[in-house]
């Protein structure tokens, strides 16, 4: 009995090592239009959001993203940037799904009339992406940030992408976090398998 279990669990090691999820590459480009509103303001912040991704092995991914967005408060014009970067890890969990975790750099700031705030600190986040089609990649995640002046959120994000081609992909993206909520649209370039 425990060296049938022992075994099972030998197998069960090498389950990510034969199973690769179809289709569900973490080699990418993504670039979208986003509008967050925030629950504090009357005005949306808009802007663009950039993010990468590129595979160093078969599970292991390195990834960044920045987003420049710009808020009017009481007439003042609010510029708010973001940038993180990161390690992951993807493990599948079926023929075409992959789950994954990531850890990240971040670092915020915001500046209006040349007077800039800024913060930085860290990123855990935990996801599942699917291809229920050949053409189409859903997407779901929670997202943990603490940084060390302005503090920790959680948010939690859904995202559907429909492939135009096997290598581009139009996104849609909402991101509900503790204080605002977040809409985005746009391209990702897929390259590799």
């Amino acid at each position: 009995m425990r060296s049938a279990l022992i075994s099972l669990g030998c197998a069960l090691l090498f389950v990510p090592l034969v199973l690769k999820a179809d289709g569900v590459s973490y080699n990418y480009l993504d670039a979208a239009y986003a509008s967050v509103d925030i629950d504090d303001f009357d005005e949306d912040a808009d802007g663009f959001v950039l993010r990468a991704s590129f595979e160093v092995s078969q599970n292991l991914f390195l990834f960044g993203g920045y987003s420049d967005l710009g808020i009017d408060v009481g007439g003042f014009d609010v510029d708010l940037r973001e940038y993180d970067f990161g390690l992951g890890y993807a493990w599948p969990v079926g023929n075409a799904s992959s789950m994954y975790g990531k850890a990240s750099y971040v670092s915020a700031e915001a500046e209006t009339f040349g007077v800039t705030v800024d913060d930085d600190g860290y990123g855990l986040a935990l996801g599942l992406r699917t291809r229920p089609a050949t053409n189409i990649e859903l997407e779901g995640y929670v997202d943990y940030v603490d940084l060390s002046d302005l503090g920790d959120e959680t948010s939690y994000g859904l995202a559907a992408r429909f492939f135009l081609t096997p290598q581009f992909a139009l996104g849609a993206e909402v991101v509900f976090g503790e204080e605002s909520t977040s809409y985005g649209a746009g391209l990702r370039w897929h390259w590799g398998r």
